[in-house]
């Protein structure tokens, strides 16, 4: 059994290892770090990478409003997985003020708003 214990040595007992915390033992128990803004927002990786498809397919298409399914279907593709992100990658757009959401007849659509800072997602 793979497991982490603490002695008042300060040793770790890691996967078989015996000895002192290192890097290596750290790097199974870890995923990558977030950006300063990845964690200010509240995503990881793949919600931001959709943050951007997302921002993109709008801030080219200004003059058209997508609904939810239309995103979704285009994002989506042959995936099963990854729609809690997607959700959550069109709230965030949101909330900053980038996309504007609006429900049409039972239907939530969305819409390019405002420009934003690519690298750090902040309003222009």
């Amino acid at each position: 059994m793979l497991g982490v214990s603490f002695s008042l040595t300060s040793a770790w007992w890691v996967g078989g290892v015996y000895g002192p915390p290192s890097l290596q033992h750290w790097a199974i128990f870890q995923v990558m770090p977030l950006t300063k803004r990845q964690f200010e927002l509240g995503v990881y990786d793949e919600t931001e990478s959709l943050m951007y498809l997302v921002y993109e397919l709008l801030s080219r298409n200004k003059h058209l409003a997508y609904s939810e399914g239309e995103l979704l279907e285009m994002y989506k593709g042959n995936r099963e997985s990854g729609v809690d992100q997607f959700r959550r990658a069109l709230e965030e757009l949101t909330g900053m003020g980038a996309v504007e959401s609006r429900k049409i007849d039972g239907t939530l659509y969305y819409a390019f708003r405002r420009e934003v800072d690519r690298t750090t997602w902040e309003l222009k």
